[in-house]
């Protein structure tokens, strides 16, 4: 005797697109304890964990006999010496014990949707929640290292909204596609501790669907003594994994959608509109906070976004007032909202608040996709300008701001077609100094070649291109 926990598990081999199971024994300890044991893992043994309990529930998902696990949560998962996963097997009588746990209510609450809230009929989607929800836990009680980065913070914010959520047109139909989105680590800034407490737990109030009823629900069972039966009904060798899935996952769970009631809501809702673009969830939360006026006025933007018509002085009135609250915010989040709300409105001024909006906002954020996507809008404030200008008769004045576009943010193709065209325009200009420019921009973006409205010009103005000679010949 080895003395060593030992459990029955599941093994997968696949054969094309079928999978077989058959049974193994194998030593280790079950997820839930394991973590509360091994808290601080490094990032990129956290990632590849996830990867294959992901990719496990794959291959069950491939079996002809039954194709779905039903048990999917933290409790079902065995984890060896080595840091391989496994599924418990549920038909091995050593394990009834075990499955009896899993069909007690706290862990129902906890990893099932209240629509299906217990383990009567398994399915693919159900297996999908229950993945989602054991990612939430894990991200919830591992402290990897180096923390999340940004970027990573709202990858998973997205994986589990969309694991969690069926209704989301986005949502996930199978587990391989969870797989293929859990990042790979890479070496990276860290990110402070505060940043990671903060999405993480935006996260976990954003895939809790029925915010209110969650609330009174956990409430109504920490209230009942649903500690107390857990315990009672636990072997000894679960009262470990009990005391944190209580304290983990009810509790975290209630602190995030009562901490400061309008605040709450207010993350979900920015999380819903910058990082999901789901703007009817956002409307759905900050319906709920309409006592706010900040909350009124986001509204009004989002509702724009979402395709509601709007008068162009409300929505103008709505991002004159958040701009108050966005001066405030270090984030940058509302100064997204701002630029997003701006960018409906096809007006000079409007594009000259992206860009003064953008050049505050790219101060406050580091994550690699925010900047990408201010520097975008950016890009199609002074596109627009561009396009007014021109159709205002001031070519002057639209070369001068495509040419700043370019300078400041490298500039798109579409702007330097445009300030290609203008200069081909001017007889003013020379066609050598039109070339040299045209080269410069070639060097600087060579798909510019291939780009439509430059081929356009390289045949209304007799451009010819021979390796890194340019000719301009109108």
């Amino acid at each position: 005797m080895t003395g060593k926990e030992g459990y029955d598990v599941l093994r997968l081999i696949t054969h094309g697109q079928t999978c077989y199971i058959s049974s193994e024994y194998v030593e280790g300890k079950i997820l839930a304890g394991w973590l509360k044991s091994n808290p601080n893992i490094t990032k990129e043994q956290l990632f590849s964990l996830m990867r294959e309990i992901a990719n496990q529930l794959s291959m069950i998902h491939k079996c002809r006999k039954k194709p779905y696990y039903q048990y999917v949560n933290p409790y079902s998962i065995v984890i060896t010496d080595d840091g391989t996963p496994y599924f418990l097997d549920l038909e091995a009588g050593s394990n009834e014990k075990r499955l009896r746990f899993m069909q007690r209510r706290v862990v129902r609450e906890c990893f099932l949707p209240r629509e299906d809230a217990y383990y009567q009929r398994g399915s693919v989607k159900l297996d999908i929640y229950g993945l989602g929800k054991t990612i939430q836990y894990l991200l919830a009680t591992a402290i990897p290292t180096p923390p999340l980065s940004g970027r990573e913070e709202r990858r998973f914010l997205r994986i589990i909204s969309k694991s969690l959520n069926d209704q989301l047109r986005t949502s996930y139909q199978n587990a391989a596609d969870i797989r293929r989105n859990i990042p790979q680590y890479k070496k990276k800034t860290e990110h402070t501790p505060a940043k990671r407490k903060r999405l993480l737990m935006a996260a976990s109030a954003a895939v809790i669907l029925g915010a209110a009823w969650k609330v009174k629900e956990s409430q109504d069972f920490t209230e009942s003594g649903g500690e107390s039966e857990l315990s009672d009904i636990a072997q000894e060798d679960f009262q470990q994994e009990n005391t944190l899935m209580e304290s983990e996952v009810q509790e975290d769970t209630v602190e995030i959608l009562t901490r400061g009631g309008g605040e709450a809501y207010m993350d979900l809702a920015l999380a819903y509109i910058l990082d999901l673009e789901d703007y009817e969830k956002g409307i759905y939360y900050l319906d709920k906070i309409q006592e706010y006026a900040t909350a009124v006025n986001l509204k009004d933007v989002a509702e724009a976004l979402m395709g509601k018509q709007k008068e162009p002085e409300i929505l103008e009135g709505s991002l004159f007032y958040l701009e108050e609250k966005a001066k405030e915010d270090p984030t940058g989040r509302y100064d997204r909202c701002l630029i997003r709300g701006y960018g409906l409105l096809n007006t000079e001024q409007a594009s000259e608040e992206i860009l003064r909006i953008g050049r505050r906002c790219l101060d406050k954020v580091s994550d690699g996709e925010e900047t990408k996507e201010i520097q975008e809008c950016m890009v199609t404030a002074y596109e627009k300008m561009t396009e007014l200008y021109i159709g205002s008769g001031l070519t002057e004045k639209a070369k001068e701001i495509c040419g700043q576009g370019i300078e400041e943010l490298g500039g798109s193709e579409k702007l330097k077609v445009a300030y290609i065209r203008l200069m081909c325009q001017d007889k003013a200009i020379g066609r050598d100094q039109c070339a040299q420019t045209i080269q410069e921009y070639i060097v600087k973006t060579p798909k510019i070649l291939e780009n439509e409205g430059f081929q356009e010009l390289m045949r209304e103005y007799e451009i010819q291109i021979e390796g890194e000679q340019v000719w301009v010949g109108r």
